[in-house]
């Protein structure tokens, strides 16, 4: 359940096309429309790897066109779910020095112009972030702890939910 309670219908885990994403801009708009209308109607949470590239950014800018474009916007559940050493020190010291008021709107909703190529930022408009920590320095995502995390999500809803994986 999220925050207030509620569960979701249907788990859209939208993965792949990280740094080298590309699509034509008819594509993109019937994607993201595509999956905002499916998130609203079903209401259905989206997984996502939660970082500032690729079609999770895609994601995460596309709601917040949806919802600035509303008077009266549905909120649109969208998670991310990536590795603590994925992410770059910089959110990292975001992250540690933040009340938990959703880290200070993730100051200011600020990305770092200093980011290191090599590491991440978290994308600002998705409405949750799941931080995993392996203990390992400079580790990658991976697809297993969104796995693990839809096998328990569906253990847990006396399975009348449906998961839908969109790679």
């Amino acid at each position: 359940t999220d925050c207030g309670g509620k569960k979701p219908a249907l788990i859209l885990s939208i993965y792949g096309g990280g740094k080298y994403f590309t699509i034509e801009e008819r594509l993109k708009n019937e994607f993201i429309t595509g999956v905002i209308d499916t998130a609203i109607v079903t209401n259905a949470w989206i997984l996502t790897n939660g970082v500032n590239n690729g079609v999770s950014k895609l994601v995460g800018e596309g709601i917040s066109h949806y919802q600035l474009l509303r008077e009266n916007p549905n909120k649109v559940i969208c998670i991310g779910m990536t590795m603590w050493g994925t992410i770059n020190d910089n959110t990292h010291l975001v992250l540690k020095n933040s009340p938990n008021r959703y880290l200070s709107s993730v100051s200011k909703r600020q990305i770092p112009e200093n980011i290191q190529e090599d590491k991440e930022t978290i994308e600002l408009n998705h409405t949750h972030c799941i931080l995993f920590d392996s203990g390992r320095l400079n580790e990658y995502y991976s697809d297993l702890q969104r796995h693990q995390f839809i096998i328990e999500a569906r253990k847990k809803t006396h399975h009348d939910h449906t998961c839908m994986h969109l790679i």
